[in-house]
């Protein structure tokens, strides 16, 4: 969306997306990629200012001006295409330098506004890239099978197991209620495992990051599995400690057999580096 008081008041043709921020001070960067933005006919180009760079490109209003937005949004398919050049732009940059990367549809009303925004950040944004220098942001998923869990609870607890030598032996109107019991014991107690399987995975994972948020759990439809999420984290990870991070998660995987695990990266830092919505509360932002 156009930003703050960019709102365009006059008639005009194109806006600036932006993409990102970087240190990147050599060059017309990213020159040489080949690079085409979010509208295939304009391309990607860089906005100085001192020691930053911001990774911009034209847009078109009739497709990005707020009016078009607010209909487009709605398009799931247009955000899928948009959102997935966005993010190849994003990772173009990412390959060659630290950025700070920027939500889908930041746009802005011409070079110059973004350089007042380079200017007016310029102590944020080079605070977030120093702090982000040599980080790699990685995500991991946890999710269940129920019957896996069942299985595992009905197997491994000593409440269930209780309650199933009692049935063995109980008969009639007793046995009606222990079973019911049991149903509801093995609920409770996949409830509690879940709950604290997630806490130790993510903490055990903590222990090798620079920082780490857990984000909302994603239904089914989303992620289109047929098993349930139980975490859905986020870490800074040190580029030197990706490895021993990576096997951790190897390790959690043996260790927890009766769960599934999801890991992706490296991801542009939107968890750590946000500078408009929804980021870490670890380090400064910008708006």
């Amino acid at each position: 969306m156009l930003q703050g008081n960019d709102a365009i008041q006059q008639p005009a043709q194109e806006a600036v997306y932006l993409y990102c921020i970087t240190g990147e001070s050599t060059g017309e960067y990213p020159a040489g990629l080949g690079t085409r933005g979010v509208d295939p006919a304009n391309p990607v180009y860089s906005i100085p200012y001192r020691n930053l760079r911001a990774v911009v490109s034209k847009v078109p209003l009739d497709e990005f001006g707020e009016e078009a937005l607010r209909t487009r949004l709605e398009d799931m398919d247009w955000i899928r295409t948009k959102g997935m050049l966005h993010e190849r732009v994003i990772r173009q940059v990412m390959s060659k330098c630290t950025v700070i990367p920027m939500r889908f549809a930041t746009i802005y009303r011409d070079d110059r506004r973004i350089r007042e925004i380079l200017a007016e950040n310029y102590s944020n944004f080079s605070g977030i890239l120093l702090w982000l220098e040599g980080k790699e942001e990685w995500g991991v998923k946890i999710y269940y099978r129920l019957q896996a869990m069942e299985e595992h609870v009905i197997r491994f607890s000593p409440q269930v197991g209780d309650l199933k030598q009692k049935i063995a032996v109980a008969s009639g109107g007793q046995a009606y209620l222990l079973k019911k019991k049991l149903s509801k014991t093995v609920q409770e107690e996949i409830d509690r495992l879940l709950f604290a399987h997630a806490e130790q995975c993510y903490g055990r994972l903590k222990k090798l990051a620079v920082s780490s948020c857990t984000n909302d759990l994603l239904d089914k439809k989303v992620t289109g599995k047929d098993v349930d999420m139980i975490l859905n984290a986020a870490y800074l990870v040190e580029q030197q400690k990706i490895n021993e991070f990576l096997s951790e998660v190897i390790r959690l995987q043996k260790d927890y057999p009766y769960l599934e695990f999801d890991y992706s990266g490296p991801w542009p830092a939107y968890n750590f580096c946000t500078v408009s919505g929804k980021g870490s509360d670890e380090h400064a932002r910008a708006k």
